[in-house]
């Protein structure tokens, strides 16, 4: 359980352009095989939000530097 957890983790922190791939993988871990992950599906829909909000924030900031 702790190492698949700290991929997720590790993917997640500071690198943007592999958010896309990882709410990608939080899809298909909702869709199945994520007792062994996560404790339970509120820490799951916290992360999902999390990264929905960093998204977000990226798309923003490149929109920025494009202009």
């Amino acid at each position: 359980m702790g190492r698949r957890g700290q991929y997720y983790k590790g993917k997640f922190d500071g690198k943007k352009e592999q958010l896309e791939d990882f709410m990608n993988e939080i899809e298909t871990a909702k869709q199945g095989y994520t007792d062994q992950v996560w404790s339970g599906e509120e820490c799951l829909v916290m992360l999902h939000n999390h990264c929905t909000l960093k998204l977000k924030e990226y798309e923003l900031e490149k929109q920025g530097k494009e202009k």
